[in-house]
């Protein structure tokens, strides 16, 4: 009599895919790094801290195939060389998340260094548009890819005395749809993630800024970070392909990703899950 066949356990979707995770030294991006390294990735990273980057590197390179670059998101050519390093080590990038942040400018527009204001402004949208520019040949190429770029409740709601941060976030968003649309055609899917408020360090710098304690304090009060887990979860449950009907929307980790995706189509006839003005 023949015994059943020993079941053969279904392979990780991240298993061999080369993730691509901006400002990876550290907070969010170094929990994905360490998560996508533990699903069996080949994982690379951007850090504008050379050293940060050779340590983490360091510390994960026995546990798979891991490589980061400095380079600042902004630098156009600086971002397309690092990219063709990481793809010459670890092959073509088959996701790409865009993570890297930055929210230092706090208080009233008339009275912030509008020179700082812009940096965040850049950092924060200019940098994924850079990032995304850099992967989508290779994507194109091959006729598939994913762009998950980090966003944030600011950007659906008015938030005064932090408005650069708010409003990149809210043009990421905008950025997100309108090149899933661009790119739908090459197999291609864009999501604008929200992790939630997590306890990072730029979290941190942002609840004790003088400026945020002066002029956001209740807000600030109000917040409760979290550690990182549920937003690499859901990093990773779309970096893995299951979400990919989700493209073009502006979700939030969360939520029920999967319940999500089975609604995608309800969800765009109603305009759900998107930045738009109502009319009546």
């Amino acid at each position: 009599m023949c015994s059943a066949s020993p079941e053969v356990p279904e392979q990780d979707p991240l298993a061999g895919r080369h993730i691509l995770v901006t400002g990876g030294t550290r907070g969010i991006g170094r929990a994905i790094v360490d998560g996508a390294v533990r699903r069996g990735a080949r994982v690379s990273f951007l850090g504008r801290d050379a050293t940060a980057v050779v340590e983490v590197e360091k510390l994960l390179i026995d546990a798979g195939q891991v490589a980061g670059v400095a380079a600042d998101v902004v630098d156009e050519a600086a971002v397309r060389a690092a990219v063709a390093a990481l793809e010459a080590r670890l092959g073509p990038v088959d996701v790409l998340v865009n993570n890297a942040g930055l929210n230092t400018s706090q208080g009233p527009l008339h009275d912030c260094d509008l020179g700082g204001w812009w940096r965040d402004v850049s950092v924060n949208v200019l940098g994924v548009a850079v990032c995304s520019a850099a992967v989508l040949p290779s994507m194109i190429a091959r006729g598939r890819g994913r762009i998950i770029s980090m966003v944030s409740g600011t950007a659906g709601r008015a938030t005064p005395y932090n408005s650069a941060y708010a409003s990149a976030k809210a043009a990421v968003v905008r950025l997100s749809d309108s090149l899933a649309a661009e790119v739908g055609e090459h197999g291609i899917a864009v999501f604008a993630l929200r992790p939630g408020t997590i306890a990072t360090d730029m979290v941190a710098r942002f609840s004790a800024s003088p400026a945020t304690q002066r002029y956001m304090g209740d807000e600030v009060a109000a917040m409760q970070a979290r550690t990182p887990e549920r937003a690499v979860e859901a990093t990773l449950f779309l970096a893995g392909g299951r979400g990919d009907a989700l493209t073009g929307l502006w979700i939030d980790a969360d939520e029920d990703l999967e319940g999500l995706a089975a609604r995608a189509d309800e969800l765009r006839a109603n305009g759900l899950y998107q930045l738009r003005r109502r009319r009546t």
